[in-house]
């Protein structure tokens, strides 16, 4: 499959027990995945496909600050993980 290049787009909320992340695309995004370093982190849902328009929310269960954990915050789409030759 050719995926296009997407732009993925964050807002991030605090939420009791960590953050709520809205996650939306300008096009199409496979396999979207969300890390962060360390182990201090559990995210409600993960590897999950975009639509454009579509706006998907995923609470992360953490204790790091907002600043460190919007640093740290990797997202991340099938596109980013092969070669384009």
């Amino acid at each position: 499959m050719n995926y296009p290049d997407v732009a993925i787009t964050k807002t991030i909320k605090p939420v009791a027990g960590g953050y709520e992340v809205t996650l939306s695309a300008d096009k199409f995004a496979r396999a979207v995945y969300m890390s962060i370093e360390g182990i201090d982190n559990f995210f409600e849902n993960n590897y999950f496909d975009l639509l454009p328009g579509q706006k998907v929310k995923v609470k992360v269960f953490t204790t790091l600050p907002l600043s460190e954990f919007s640093n740290q915050l990797k997202i991340t789409s099938l596109v980013e993980g092969y070669y384009k030759g």
